[in-house]
């Protein structure tokens, strides 16, 4: 035992250095206690930051079979040198074994074996060493050792049974293999934990870019960036789904009408809310800014909205008539609603340029048939032609009183700034819309509009040209058609394939081998033969409602839609293959976006320009149907996101 005056190191002081003083007596206390503080930090930092085990490419400590010998064993070691040993960690110590040694040589109690485990252990102490055992620590100026050493020792041993004894007081114990003899012959498991190292720079590099690619970045605060995990990402390609991340709550005691995406990419949700006189139309601009939805801009439209939107009389809820947003090639923003301001039925409009709104104004209709008046105006829908010439159609409900009604399709079209007077279309096979479902519009490869609308039992189209300076209405057509009494068409929207080519998808309740099925369709209009070719998408005996097709880069037509059932409203979405007409069409699996408990519906989806899919949907924060059903409180917009990209 090395000539000490005292020991002062005391961990639970946390001291982590000495500092030496001028004119004062230099004693070994501070020098050793310089010593202690700084292995017991580099301890405690391998111990609890890298481990026990084997560093990577190092067989250090593996108990390896002699040939044809069961009662000793192999400790392997290194190359015979230092710098080549096998190592291992242990409690923080370093332990280290030059050369290969048999068990046997190392002095121990012989290994015998039997017919329970045994487990091999490594024992490491620490002692010192003074000139009796090495007489290079003597000083040979002045005749005396003026230090001791402190040396690291170790052995092996083997203990009964698979759990090692605790070690005494200064040792440390780890466990390396389990030995095992069936049939008389022995049989080692090797249990140290190998591959051990500190990560380098390099190695977190060429992890991170395998993973998330070139340009990912760290922001060193500890936090996911990611919306997803890998894990979830990949098991949800893996079944053919898209990863989501959690929807979020986009606006608060509001009831959503309208989403467009403007020609800048910003984002642009039209929403209601109450007031002590009626109802507020108003939106809210978002831009995508590193893949999230930033607020830009919000503010009122109008708070002279027909309706209401809340029934109270029959609990009805929220009304699905609303305002209708169109984005033109310019970067402008259209929004237009019905409104029975000052008494007038009208569906009135505002612009706005990129910079402002412009003042709220009516759109011309056509006159009233004599002797009717303009009971209704609805949701109307716009195109827009290659010339930049704005088409508008929406319904009007004409009456002489409430038991005699009817309602007629209405064009008029925007250019050269101004609206025209409005039309009628023209209707053939009596196929007057017999309910409030907007019509849909799209402009074909050539050139022409295309309108749809429900008649009843009947979903028809009629197709306006232009020839020679004039635009007329051609020979109405038939979609598609119902057998079902109580049979309808709903929702219907226009979209574009891979090809560019327009399709329409509309929801339709009809009989099918014998059950009431209510169904998510496609039509696309097939010039060869003048048909139009449809198929189904979804079909089950729930409430399918309200699709919404979106086209993504990757060549997919996404679908959105809701069902309802007694457990709630559920967003659900399929897509198509790659490439994809509906002539030879490929659905995939139906997956759900948002449901139960809460209630989801009217969804409507915007491919953003960073590749992600938006969808922007209603919540109502209630999880059964009743009271509160009617009160606006309890209504939001929502949003979820499709990754694409991560």
């Amino acid at each position: 035992m090395g000539n000490y005056t005292r020991d002062t190191f005391d961990e639970s002081k946390h001291y982590v250095g000495v500092r030496l003083q001028q004119g004062v007596p230099m004693v070994d206390a501070d020098w050793n206690e310089l010593e202690d503080i700084r292995r017991y930090e580099m301890r405690g930092m391998l111990r609890w930051f890298v481990g026990d085990g084997v560093p990577a490419g190092n067989q250090g400590f593996r108990i390896r079979q002699i040939e044809g010998v069961n009662d000793d064993f192999l400790i392997k070691g290194g190359d015979g040198t230092t710098d080549g040993a096998g190592r291992i960690l242990v409690a923080g110590w370093e332990v280290l074994n030059e050369s290969d040694v048999a068990y046997s040589a190392q002095g121990v109690a012989p290994l015998v074996p039997g017919q329970d485990a045994q487990t091999v252990y490594l024992d490491v102490w620490e002692r010192e060493v003074g000139p009796d055992e090495d007489g290079n620590l003597v000083n040979p100026v002045i005749g005396e050792e003026t230090c001791v050493r402190d040396k690291r020792e170790w052995l092996v041993r083997v203990a009964p049974g698979e759990v090692i004894p605790d070690p005494p007081t200064g040792h440390v114990h780890y466990p390396l293999a389990r030995l095992e003899w069936p049939e008389g012959v022995l049989d080692i498991t090797d249990l140290r934990r190998s591959g051990l190292r500190v990560g380098s720079y390099l190695d977190m590099n060429q992890a991170i870019s395998d993973a998330f690619g070139q340009d990912y970045t760290l922001d060193h605060d500890g936090e996911p960036n990611l919306e997803v995990s890998l894990r979830d990402a990949i098991n949800a390609l893996l079944v053919g789904g898209l990863p989501q991340p959690p929807a979020r709550r986009l606006i608060g005691r509001a009831f959503f009408s309208d989403a467009v995406k403007d020609s800048n990419g910003d984002i642009w949700v039209f929403w209601m809310t109450d007031l002590a006189d009626g109802f507020q139309l108003r939106y809210s601009r978002y831009r995508i800014v590193e893949r999230a939805l930033t607020a830009v801009a919000e503010g009122q439209v109008t708070d002279h909205l027909a309706w209401g939107f809340i029934d109270e009389g029959d609990d009805q809820g929220p009304s699905p008539h609303g305002a209708t947003a169109f984005a033109d090639r310019h970067g402008g923003v259209w929004i237009f609603w019905p409104s029975e301001a000052g008494g007038e039925v009208a569906l009135r409009y505002r612009y706005h340029d990129g910079n402002a709104w412009s003042s709220d104004a009516s759109v011309p209709g056509p006159m009233p048939p004599e002797g009717w008046t303009v009971q209704m105006a609805s949701q109307a829908v716009a195109v827009e032609t290659k010339e930049g010439t704005l088409w508008l159609f929406w319904q009007r409900e004409y009456g002489v009183d409430v038991e005699e009604s009817e309602l007629r399709l209405c064009w008029n079209r925007f250019q050269k700034g101004a609206w025209e007077d409005g039309y009628h279309v023209p209707i053939q096979n009596d196929d007057n819309p017999e309910s409030d479902t907007p019509p849909a519009a799209y402009v074909n490869e050539d050139g022409n509009i295309v309108l749809a609308w429900s008649a009843g039992l009947r979903l028809v189209s009629n197709t306006c040209e232009e020839t020679n300076g004039a635009w007329e209405w051609g020979t109405q057509k038939l979609i598609d058609s119902v057998s079902y009494a109580d049979g309808d068409f709903e929702s219907i929207v226009a979209s574009k394939d891979w090809f560019g080519l327009p399709s329409l998808i509309y929801s339709v309740k009809d009989i099918f081998e014998g059950n009431t099925v209510v169904s998510i369709a496609y039509a696309q209009y097939r010039d060869v033969d003048e048909t139009w070719v449809k198929g189904y998408i979804a079909q089950t005996q729930a409430e399918n409602g309200h699709p919404f097709p979106v086209f993504h880069s990757d060549g997919h037509i996404y679908v959105f839609w809701h069902i309802m059932t007694e457990d709630g409203v559920t967003l659900w979405y399929k897509r198509t293959s790659v490439p994809w007409t509906p002539v030879h069409s490929e659905w995939g699996n139906q997956w759900p976006l948002e449901g139960p408990p809460q209630h989801n519906g009217l969804p409507l989806a915007i491919s953003g320009d960073e590749g992600n899919i938006w969808v922007v949907f209603i919540n109502l924060d209630l999880e059964v149907m009743g009271p509160g059903f009617t009160d606006i409180a309890n209504w939001h917009v929502g949003v979820k996101k499709l990754l694409m990209t991560i």
